[in-house]
């Protein structure tokens, strides 16, 4: 199953998908065509985080202000690229517990993206790492993105990575979404 999820997410890509998206509607895909009983588990392949610098998939010019100064530089355990330790460590709880999720989706006005989005239940997921004025002022603006178009949205800081097996179990049911 795994090969046939990195094939069509290959396909994706090639389509003009960003990988995290193509790689969460991939596994959809393929979870809808497999016709067996067993139940569904996303792959497990132990990477470790990795901070190598993931060459851009959009030229400079096309790339975002945020996103030349904070390139995607550590990698996950399901191998999306992030920007920070701190969404590996929100990416890879996600992984472990087989919640599927895309990085980085783009939210429906301006520019902006969320940090995860949850395909079950519909639910996005901000962490909020900085304190910079400039950083408050587009918390603020996607704060608003969301609640004015009602999507589901959890919010992390700092104080609750340490706690993300207490924390997130509780905000994920709140939207209906299984954690194993």
């Amino acid at each position: 199953m795994r090969h046939r999820v990195y094939v069509r997410r290959d396909a994706l890509v090639k389509s003009g998908l960003t990988v995290s998206e193509a790689l969460t509607q991939a596994w959809a895909e393929v979870k809808k065509q497999d016709n067996s009983n067993k139940q569904f588990e996303a792959p497990h392949t132990p990477l470790k985080v990795s901070e190598k610098k993931m060459p851009p998939n959009a030229s400079a010019s096309a790339r975002t202000e945020f996103e030349n100064k904070h390139p995607e530089t550590y990698r996950t355990e399901d191998g999306h690229w992030v920007r920070s330790r701190a969404e590996v460590m929100i990416d890879d709880w996600l992984y472990s517990h087989n919640i599927v999720h895309a990085y980085e989706r783009k939210l429906p006005e301006k520019s902006y993206r969320c940090d995860f989005y949850i395909p079950t239940g519909n639910v996005y997921i901000e962490f909020w790492g900085l304190d910079e004025e400039k950083y408050l002022a587009i918390k603020n603006t996607k704060v608003e993105i969301y609640s004015n178009n009602k999507f589901n949205l959890i919010e992390l800081y700092d104080a609750d990575l340490s706690r993300l097996g207490d924390i997130l179990p509780d905000k994920l049911r709140r939207y209906h979404v299984t954690v194993l």
